[in-house]
């Protein structure tokens, strides 16, 4: 696993101990987990060329897939030994569902229902940034700011302006037989997710879903975050989100 602490370093840990001794050393709350495939996102996230420490593989497939779902990731998509691709959703994931916005007009003190016509691909960011513009000029915390957007744009769209992706449970299954053969179950899993842009919403959706599955410890390799374009990534926005307005 890797710790990377934001702009400052990346750093291999090879248990949860050693995550939480090297948080109490730079004494940062700005921090991401990545698998070990996930080096370059690490790298990025970081700003630094190498990661430093070594890794040991202390920790098996489903110690790591619960250290990532602990850490908040939202999915994750693996390489089975079969060479079969596949993804997990670890938490709920809040897509972003619509075009349309509310753009806060400060010289009349509202909003005003607006529709996104930019890229696509680049819409949950845009989103993001109203609602940090919406903070910025009530003087008001990104939190509080959130809260207040989402109720206004219910009371003037008569939806929120996301769509829910539950996470699917998993567990471990010990075996009597030799290492590595001890099963991981998952409640389902897919190939993929899919996000499609049809107008005027979005749709998303899990792949070739399989329930009940059971996997052989040892099947899973090459564990990494999967690309997603349409789900807020803010933590603010997921708390704001689970703590007010998912029952």
């Amino acid at each position: 696993m890797i710790l990377a602490i934001k702009d400052t370093m990346a750093c291999y840990y090879n248990k949860p101990e050693e995550k939480e001794e090297l948080l109490l050393m730079f004494k940062s709350n700005e921090y991401e987990v990545f698998s070990d495939e996930d080096i370059k996102k690490a790298q990025i996230y970081a700003n630094v060329k190498t990661i430093k420490g070594f890794k040991t593989n202390i920790m098996n497939s489903y110690q790591i897939l619960k250290e990532l779902k602990n850490e908040g990731k939202q999915a994750i998509e693996f390489i089975t030994t079969k060479e079969k691709r596949q993804t997990v959703v670890l938490n709920d994931i809040y897509f972003l569902c619509t075009r349309s916005y509310l753009n806060f007009n400060k010289k009349l003190g509202k909003f005003e229902m607006c529709e996104y016509r930019g890229y696509a691909f680049e819409i949950v960011e845009f989103f993001t940034n109203k609602i940090l513009e919406y903070a910025l000029e009530t003087k008001t915390s990104f939190s509080k700011a959130t809260y207040q957007y989402f109720n206004e744009f219910y009371k003037s769209f008569g939806c929120y302006p996301w769509r829910t992706m539950y996470a699917a449970d998993f567990y471990f299954e010990e075996t009597e037989l030799p290492f590595g053969e001890d099963n991981i179950c998952f409640e389902y899993i897919g190939d993929s997710i899919t996000e499609q842009v049809s107008e005027p919403k979005f749709n998303f959706s899990i792949n070739n879903p399989e329930h009940n599955i059971k996997l052989k410890e040892y099947e899973i390799n090459k564990i990494k975050d999967p690309i997603l374009y349409f789900n807020f990534k803010e933590r603010t926005i997921i708390n704001v989100i689970e703590n007010n307005f998912v029952k």
